[in-house]
C-alpha cells in the first residue's frame, strides 16, 4: 500500500510541475491561438499601476494568456463545446442544418439583405466596362470577370427553406 501513495504522490506532483516545465523549456511543441487574439503584454511596474490595481489586473492577464497549454486547451474547450452542446464559438457564427458553420455574413448575403442598389451595381459594371475597354485597345488583353458562388450558394438553400 505504501507503495501506491508513493507512486501517487510522484504522479501528482508531476502533474502540478509539468506546465511549469513546459513553460521553461517547451518539451512539446504547440501553433499559438490563431485569429483575432492579441496576447496581453507584460506590464511595467510603478507605484503608481500598483496601488491602482492596473499592474495586478494587467500581470493577470498576461500570466493566463502565456500559460504552457493554453492554446491547445482553449481548441479542445471551444470542439467539446461544438461536438457535445451544438455551442460555436465565433463571432456571429450559425450552425447550419448539417453541421456547416457559416458567418452571418454570408447568410445575409445569400438572403440580399446587404444588397446596396440597382445603381450601385450599374456603376460598377460601367466602370469595369470601361477598365476592360481600356486594357482590349491598349494592351491587347481581355479582361474576363468571373464572380464564383461562396459558400452561401451551395448550403445555404437547405438552410433557408428550413426556416421558411
Amino acid at each position: 500500500m505504501g507503495a501506491v501513495k508513493k507512486v501517487l504522490f510522484v504522479l501528482i506532483l508531476a502533474v502540478l510541475f509539468f506546465p511549469q516545465f513546459q513553460g521553461m523549456f517547451t518539451p512539446i511543441s504547440s501553433d499559438g491561438l490563431k485569429g483575432a487574439f492579441i496576447p496581453a503584454q507584460r506590464p511595467r511596474f510603478s507605484f503608481k499601476s500598483w496601488n491602482s490595481g492596473l499592474y495586478q489586473d494587467s500581470l493577470g492577464k498576461n500570466l493566463n494568456d502565456s500559460l504552457p497549454f493554453r492554446p491547445d486547451l482553449v481548441r479542445l474547450n471551444n470542439q467539446l463545446d461544438y461536438s457535445l452542446f451544438n455551442i460555436p464559438h465565433g463571432k456571429n457564427v450559425v450552425v447550419g442544418k448539417h453541421g456547416n458553420l457559416f458567418l452571418e455574413e454570408y447568410i445575409d448575403g445569400y438572403l440580399g439583405k446587404g444588397f446596396q442598389s440597382k445603381r450601385f451595381m450599374a456603376d460598377k459594371i460601367r466602370m469595369l466596362q470601361k477598365v476592360q475597354e481600356i486594357l482590349w485597345k491598349q494592351k491587347k488583353i481581355f479582361l474576363l470577370v468571373v464572380i464564383p458562388p461562396d459558400k452561401a450558394t451551395f448550403a445555404c438553400s437547405d438552410m433557408v427553406d428550413e426556416q421558411t
